[in-house]
Formats: structure tokens, sequence, C-alpha cells
């Protein structure tokens, strides 16, 4: 499964300066909010975060179980409740199925 997600660069500066520490922090949060609501079994697996370009984040995944419109609910409460649970409107996930 692929997801293109886009933040608001405002929310990535609080994430560190350089690419590589930015990308480990989503992926941490990625992988803690899946990982977290489902069984060892189940979990999507190989997960890896990339970035685009300055906002865009492309999240791929080898698929567990679940529904991938779930997954892309359980990103964009992620990272919402991470980021700013009082604004969402500078967050955005999408399935992307162009493999």
């Amino acid at each position: 499964m692929k997801f293109t997600t886009f933040l608001s660069p405002v929310y990535l500066d609080a994430l560190g300066d350089d690419k590589e520490s930015r990308e480990d922090k989503l992926l941490e949060i990625v992988q803690q909010t899946l990982w977290s609501t489902t069984s060892p079994q189940n979990q999507e697996r190989n997960i890896i975060v990339e970035f685009y370009d300055l906002v865009t984040i492309d999240i791929y995944m080898e698929a567990g179980t679940r529904d991938p419109e779930t997954v892309k609910d359980i990103i964009f409460e992620a990272f919402q409740i991470f980021f700013d649970p009082d604004y969402v409107s500078d967050i955005e996930v999408e399935i992307n199925n162009e493999l």
C-alpha cells in the first residue's frame, strides 16, 4: 500500500532540521499508532516514510489485514493527535494506488 500525506511546513519544522530526522519521527508516529491497534500477526510491515517534496510525504507498507481506508484514517488521526488535535486543515492523507 502507498499513502501520500501532505503536512504543513510549520508542523514539519517541529520534527527537526534535516530530512532524515523528520522521516524517522514520522515513521515512529505511524508505527506506534498502527501497531498499537492490532495484534502482531496482523500488523502492517516494512513501513517506509519518504519525503517527496517539502510538504509531501509518501508512506509505503506491506498491507496487514486492515482495509486501506481504515489505515488512511489511522494515519490521519495519528498525525492530528501528534501535531495539533484542534486544527486539522493542514493535514491530509490519501490512498495512492499508483504503483
